[in-house]
């Protein structure tokens, strides 16, 4: 059986505000979003098991009892020994990235998407304006000259427009299979 004091580095006879402080300090350490290590979702969710329990008056009181006499039952020489345990399993620190298929999720900042989306837009208006602008000059080119160079910068107005799509729509293609 795991001691829930033990998880949140409190004593049994801590009080209800020590549980709140310890479970508040060591869940802002281990939350998956702050810490990317492996294990901390796992130690994530016994801080936050073991938070439901020792912060509920009725289940506190109830788990004591089975504490109690879980430790009463148990003789010293009957409880497997840390030192057994690390020479047979090694440290924690070494079983840090057992999974090689575990992915930590990015997430980005909600500013860096407002300036993505910002940055979307733009290239937009831009692409738009160097057609508009283009297609302005071709009405109003008066000779062949004028008229090639208006027709060149169409021609280059549209293909940064294409690439700028076409950009788009692979950046959008490679957030749909995620």
């Amino acid at each position: 059986m795991r001691n829930l004091y033990h998880i949140l580095h409190l004593t049994p006879n801590c009080t209800t505000t020590d549980v709140k402080r310890e479970f508040r300090k060591l869940a802002h350490k281990y939350h998956p979003d702050r810490n990317a290590a492996p294990e901390a979702v796992v130690l994530f969710s016994q801080i936050m098991d073991a938070y439901s329990i020792l912060s509920n008056d009725k289940l506190r009181a109830k788990y004591d009892a089975l504490l109690n006499n879980n430790l009463a039952s148990n003789s010293v020489k009957d409880m497997p020994k840390t030192d057994d345990f690390y020479k047979k399993y090694g440290t924690i620190a070494k079983f840090k990235y057992t999974n090689p298929n575990y992915v930590v999720p990015i997430r980005k900042h909600p500013n860096l998407l407002v300036l993505e989306r910002i940055g979307f837009y733009f290239m937009l208006g831009i692409s738009i304006y160097g057609v508009t602008y283009t297609f302005m000059q071709l009405n109003l080119a008066t000779n062949k000259t004028e008229f090639e160079i208006a027709l060149n910068g169409l021609v280059g107005a549209l293909f940064f427009a294409g690439i700028f799509l076409y950009c788009w729509f692979y950046v959008m293609s490679l957030n749909k299979k995620k």
